[in-house]
């Protein structure tokens, strides 16, 4: 008995060992508070003396430089000491890296913690006394980050823009290291990068044409010399039904007698889709019409009028021919993005046609400027206007010229106005505007004579000029223009040396590349230079942000994705050396692998997202952790009560069966006896 009672409370002992352990590892912050004592062989004791001149002191941080990992917090505890009771203590952070205050008054308690900025921070602490007295104390200190690679902002899967008209993607990335950024597209053409600043750029095109129709995959990257990070999308270029091109008929007069008598003329039909009305007539559709009349004559479905007036009645005829293509064959599932749904369009030309026996020359009746010689400046708006007449009842068609350039038509009124304002860096001197007027064979002409006095062009603008393209009026005025330049891929590096011999590179030039090369250590036969082409989107005729054409590079005699360069080959250039462009991708944060020292896939240094902790048991389970506990414990308490109550069974049996035993024996010797 006795020693069953000693192995219950081996067990009690036992059970609540293991509770307290579990109790402890659980529950460390219900815990009752624990003092440690100790002695204390060395130490600082600092004395304040009562009546001296007040100061406080920074104990924390230190003029130092601390280290945090990228995307943390960079806390700092905030220790402060005083010679004196202070009744209230404030501080103020400064960045200096961007000169910018980031707290200017935060009160605080000694022994807290501050929340600093990346690079340099000046945190000046301020205190009072009761009696009013005050004292302040700077530090200036540093928080310093591993370099991480700069990060793409989301770009479109796919991008639409129509044949006809020009992309502007934008296209934007950060880098929390603030380091320069170059922004690439590959492959290059129709489409081609341009940077706005370091972490916005556009993906920009010049008028798209049918030749670009189609679907461009393109790569996207940014890099900062050191890490990269790409991006792709997919643009399509959707094809729309251009409308056909008729040239104009003009004005027209014949005679009813003698010589010129035949009206023949023959359209001049192309569309980008159908080709040209005389080679493939069956692709159009031709008609003419009279104006509150019958048909006079008719038209070939190849575009040919033949008339004969010899013997017709002195008459005007405004006649209107008009084609009609067969529209395209696929059409895009997006076209309507293009304002249009791809179906046939007409085009018409309108036109007068003169029957006389005796023609006399238009005239202009009245203009202005009345004056013929005028004082201008670059970029003033000059307007036209003229009204003008024909004896025979014609409509004369108008030609206005610049300096002998033809700049508009107008039709079909007999007052025009025309606009016109000579662009900047046009030279001062004599100009000439003129209009000439037309019945089909009989011309006059108005000449202005113009002295200009030229402007220079300021940044980013340029101007326009000419007249509208319809009867009574119109015009153009100045526009701002905004220059985009795209430029094509950089040309293999060519040895320096090589090509001031071959006289393939300036004198000037050649001293300039040999400077930057000695700067970059390229030394002797390993200092090259290259050259690309760029050209300005929106042709603005100005070269203010113009990129440059030509650089220094360090040369290699085969250039190739394995010889630790970076550098251009296979009409593409590497985005860092030996990876992207014409070489297998670079690594990235984004790439879905555990690549360049990443402690995960796409985290951890270099890459600018931390990776994620895997929670403990307990952490996961979170709130429900108290409850599986109780249950952990009521479950191994049932386990041991359970145990006990099998083990004093046991033993009580086997307590009978000894009993038992003893008995049968003593019986035994008493039948001996």
């Amino acid at each position: 008995m006795k020693k069953s009672v000693m192995l219950v409370l081996s067990f009690l002992v036992l059970s609540l060992s293991l509770f307290a352990v579990i109790q402890s590892s659980l529950w460390p912050s219900l815990q009752a508070p624990h003092s440690v004592t100790g002695k204390v062989d060395s130490g600082i004791i600092t004395l304040f003396i009562e009546g001296g001149v007040f100061t406080i002191a920074i104990d924390n941080p230190l003029n130092v430089t601390y280290n945090f990992n990228p995307g943390s917090n960079y806390t700092l505890g905030l220790n402060v000491s005083a010679n004196s009771d202070v009744s209230l203590w404030w501080y103020s952070l400064y960045d200096l890296r961007h000169s910018t205050m980031v707290n200017s008054t935060v009160y605080f308690t000694p022994n807290t913690t501050i929340n600093a900025v990346r690079w340099s921070n000046e945190l000046t602490v301020y205190a009072n006394t009761s009696s009013g007295e005050q004292a302040s104390k700077s530090v200036i200190f540093s928080i310093e980050v591993p370099n991480t690679s700069p990060i793409l902002g989301q770009i479109p899967h796919n991008i639409l823009v129509c044949e006809g008209s020009s992309l502007l993607q934008v296209v934007t990335a950060s880098d929390a290291d603030e380091e320069t950024l170059v922004f690439t597209i590959s492959p290059q053409g129709p489409f081609f990068i341009f940077p706005s600043n370091n972490t916005l750029a556009h993906i920009i095109s010049g008028i798209l044409s049918k030749g670009n129709v189609g679907n461009h995959s393109e790569a996207v990257s940014v890099n900062d010399g050191t890490y990269v990070d790409t991006g792709y999308t997919n643009i399509s270029v959707i094809e729309i039904n251009n409308p056909p091109s008729i040239s104009n008929v003009g004005v027209q007069t014949v005679w009813n007698n003698g010589e010129n008598t035949t009206f023949f003329k023959q359209l001049v039909v192309s569309d980008l889709e159908s080709g040209n009305l005389s080679l493939a007539p069956s692709n159009f559709t031709v008609n003419i019409s009279f104006a509150n009349e019958d048909l006079l004559f008719n038209i070939t479905n190849t575009g040919v009028m033949n008339f004969s007036a010899l013997g017709k009645n002195i008459s005007v005829h405004n006649i209107s021919v008009c084609v009609m293509d067969n529209g395209l064959r696929n059409i895009h599932p997006n076209i309507s993005l293009c304002s249009q749904d791809g179906s046939n369009l007409t085009l018409c030309s309108n036109f007068s046609l003169t029957i006389t026996n005796a023609n006399r020359a238009p005239y202009f009746s009245s203009w202005s400027p009345v004056s013929l010689s005028l004082n201008a400046t670059g970029e003033e708006n000059l307007v036209f206007n003229i009204l003008k007449r024909d004896p025979d009842g014609t409509v004369p068609d108008s030609y206005w010229y610049v300096d002998g350039e033809f700049k508009a038509y107008l039709s079909g009124s007999s007052a025009d106005s025309f606009t016109y304002a000579f662009p900047c860096d046009v030279f001062s001197g004599e100009h000439s505007v003129s209009s000439v007027i037309t019945d089909g064979l009989l011309n006059a002409t108005l000449e202005w004579d113009i002295y200009l006095i030229g402007k220079a062009c300021t940044i980013s603008s340029s101007s326009g000029g000419g007249g509208s393209t319809g009867g009574g009026g119109g015009g153009s005025s100045i526009a701002i223009c905004e220059e985009r330049w795209a430029c094509d891929a950089w040309s293999v590096c060519q040895n320096l040396e090589d090509s001031l011999k071959q006289k393939a590179v300036l004198s000037f030039n050649y001293l300039v590349f040999k400077q930057n090369c000695s700067t970059e250590r390229f030394n002797g036969d390993s200092c090259g230079y290259q050259l690309r082409s760029c050209f300005d989107v929106n042709n603005c005729n100005s070269t203010y942000i113009k990129p440059e054409e030509s650089r220094y590079c360090k040369y290699s005699k085969a250039p190739s994705c394995s010889d630790t360069i970076q550098n251009c080959h296979d009409n593409e250039c590497e985005l860092l050396a030996d990876c992207g462009g014409p070489c297998a991708a670079c690594s990235t944060c984004s790439d879905g692998i555990k690549n360049q020292g990443e402690q995960g896939i796409d985290c951890g240094v270099p890459c600018p997202t931390q990776c994620r902790k895997v929670p403990g048991i307990w952490q996961a389970l979170g709130r429900y952790t108290y409850l599986l506990t109780y249950l952990i414990l009521i479950t191994l308490l049932i386990l041991i009560i359970l145990t006990l109550i099998r083990i004093i069974k046991a033993m009580r049996y086997r307590s009978e069966i000894e009993g038992l035993e003893w008995y049968t024996i003593f019986l035994k010797r008493r039948d001996k006896v």
